[in-house]
């Protein structure tokens, strides 16, 4: 069975783009509904020492780091389906 590594990489960039924009606004949201805007923010500091430019308090911000993550997950998926469709299996 072979995988198609483009498909992949587009599969987990997108995925991986997400999750990052939806971290980016969980602390804003977790301010203005249950008063706790320090909810979230570890990972948040992690993604900022991760990608430039990531800053979620801004939405420019925000989305240059789920730029950059898009850029990650897929150079990283591409690889992963290649290397699969690369190594012998069995016969």
């Amino acid at each position: 069975m072979k995988i198609n590594p483009k498909k992949l990489g587009l599969t987990l960039g997108i995925l991986w783009a997400l999750a990052i924009l939806s971290l980016s606004v969980y602390p804003w949201l977790a301010g203005k509904l249950f008063d706790a805007p320090e909810k979230g923010t570890m990972i948040l500091e992690l993604f900022e020492n991760t990608y430039p430019w990531f800053n979620h308090t801004t939405v420019g911000g925000a989305l240059l780091g789920a730029l950059f993550g898009f850029l990650d997950a897929f150079i990283g998926g591409f690889l992963v389906g290649w290397l699969y469709n690369w190594l012998p299996g069995k016969k």
